[in-house]
């Protein structure tokens, strides 16, 4: 699922250039973010596994890939060190809607901010601005866990 998913990007990519105007779909980031979904949900097995077995600095994920998603927010009062907790932290936030869009002047969606408010509290408390670059990054980076998961299993 995730090679296709990565080969629907590259196709979006490649016709790109060939649309009529800048509001014709397809769009790369309507991709990335459906990409994105269904593999933190799918990557939850994963992250339970490596968070019990041998969990993944958040420093060593990014030096292997994942994009430094910085605090989006000064209020923000968690800073994940792990890259199981951050990966929790962004599937609850698209999982509860937590989600703001940011689009150029053509129309296009740019960037995405995912938010973390914990159940039964009203505060947030992480967050991050993604651009549409770090979400393929994202996405192959996990891409690359799910192999290593499946080769070691």
């Amino acid at each position: 699922m995730v090679t296709r998913c990565l080969r629907n990007a590259e196709f979006i990519n490649a016709h790109a250039e060939k649309k009529s105007s800048p509001t014709e779909g397809p769009f790369e980031i309507t991709q990335q973010l459906a990409m994105l979904m269904a593999m933190l949900c799918l990557s939850e097995k994963l992250r339970k596994k490596i968070a019990k077995k041998d969990p993944i600095k958040l420093e060593v994920a990014q030096a292997e890939g994942w994009p430094e998603l910085c605090s989006s927010d000064v209020k923000d009062t968690v800073t994940p060190l792990l890259w199981s907790e951050q990966i929790n932290m962004l599937r609850h936030g698209l999982a509860h809607g937590n989600i703001r869009l940011f689009g150029n002047k053509s129309g296009e969606i740019t960037d995405v901010e995912v938010w973390n408010v914990p159940p039964y509290q009203k505060i947030r408390t992480w967050g991050t601005k993604i651009s549409a670059n770090e979400l393929m990054d994202m996405i192959r980076f996990i891409e690359k866990q799910l192999g290593r998961s499946a080769s070691s299993s």
